[in-house]
């Protein structure tokens, strides 16, 4: 995305509209029944403090990204053709020139805000499971991360995948231990 802004910012600056018009954000595009499931739990002992701010957070961010999304998207649909039979000098060209500038740059700003929240988004969901392992402690996270595992080859992922995923995201595994697990669930099933 940050890539996509440098090019969009570098058109705008020699007064030319990008390639906004086809970019779309279909809703609902996040499901975070489960934040708000575990917000409606304030109060009790399911839910320390520290997580429940934290995922109160987490659930403003990806509220943010879904109103940039949406005016991406809203902005987008205004662009307007202009044809090239039409002198540039006149009226109607020069109008529907402003008018797609215009869109083109509010639509940038809104991307550099959908930019702003997905890097918010990674932070905090980063933070939210170091806390929930915390929470958890070192047992319960490992049998988490093995079920995980298990999930990925019902889903039918491929072993390369799970491994490279692991391996990324999950420094407690080696990749024999992984490939161990892995074949272990395959005989038991």
């Amino acid at each position: 995305m940050e890539n996509q802004i440098q090019e969009w910012d570098s058109l705008f600056s020699i007064q030319e509209v990008g390639d906004f018009y086809s970019w779309r954000y279909l809703e609902p595009q996040y499901n975070y029944r489960i934040i708000e499931y575990a917000l409606n739990q304030e109060g009790t002992d399911i839910l320390s403090f520290e997580l429940y701010e934290s995922l109160s957070v987490l659930h403003s961010f990806i509220v943010r990204l879904e109103h940039a999304e949406r005016m991406m998207t809203e902005h987008g649909m205004r662009y307007r053709n202009i044809s090239q039979k039409w002198d540039k000098e006149s009226m109607e060209y020069q109008t529907r020139n402003a008018d797609n500038r215009f869109n083109f740059f509010k639509f940038r700003v809104a991307s550099l805000d959908r930019t702003e929240s997905l890097k918010d988004i990674a932070k905090r969901s980063e933070y939210i499971v170091q806390l929930v392992n915390n929470e958890l402690g070192p047992e319960m996270t490992r049998k988490a991360e093995i079920d995980m595992i298990y999930k990925y080859l019902e889903a039918g992922l491929e072993r390369e995948f799970i491994v490279e995923r692991f391996l990324q995201y999950f420094d407690r595994f080696s990749d024999e231990e992984l490939n161990e697990l892995i074949d272990e669930y395959g005989t038991d099933n």
